[in-house]
């Protein structure tokens, strides 16, 4: 008798119904766009505040460096920790 593996539906590791055409761990497209819907939210908002708090930083310590290098900080900060909060959220949420 041939393996689950070989017959080519595995059960999703979050919803447990078999899809054809997934590895061993990993979810269906349901799944996957709903934990990624949430990470994306979760991204947004987590980068949109730590971007207003840099804004606040920037207003209150005034800091000495050139101008154009601190009006770059406010787009990378939030482009940097959108990335990195959805992919962490993405991975660690249950």
């Amino acid at each position: 008798m041939r393996s689950p593996v070989a017959w080519g539906e595995l059960p999703c590791a979050e919803c447990g119904t078999y899809v054809t055409g997934i590895s061993p761990g990993d979810r269906c497209r349901e799944c996957t766009a709903r934990r990624r819907k949430v990470a994306d939210g979760l991204g947004r908002k987590v980068a949109l505040v730590a971007t207003i708090v840099y804004a606040a930083w920037v207003l209150l310590a005034e800091p000495t460096s050139p101008t154009w290098l601190v009006a770059m900080g406010a787009p990378v900060t939030y482009l940097s920790l959108r990335v990195i909060v959805g992919r962490l959220a993405m991975e660690l949420r249950q």
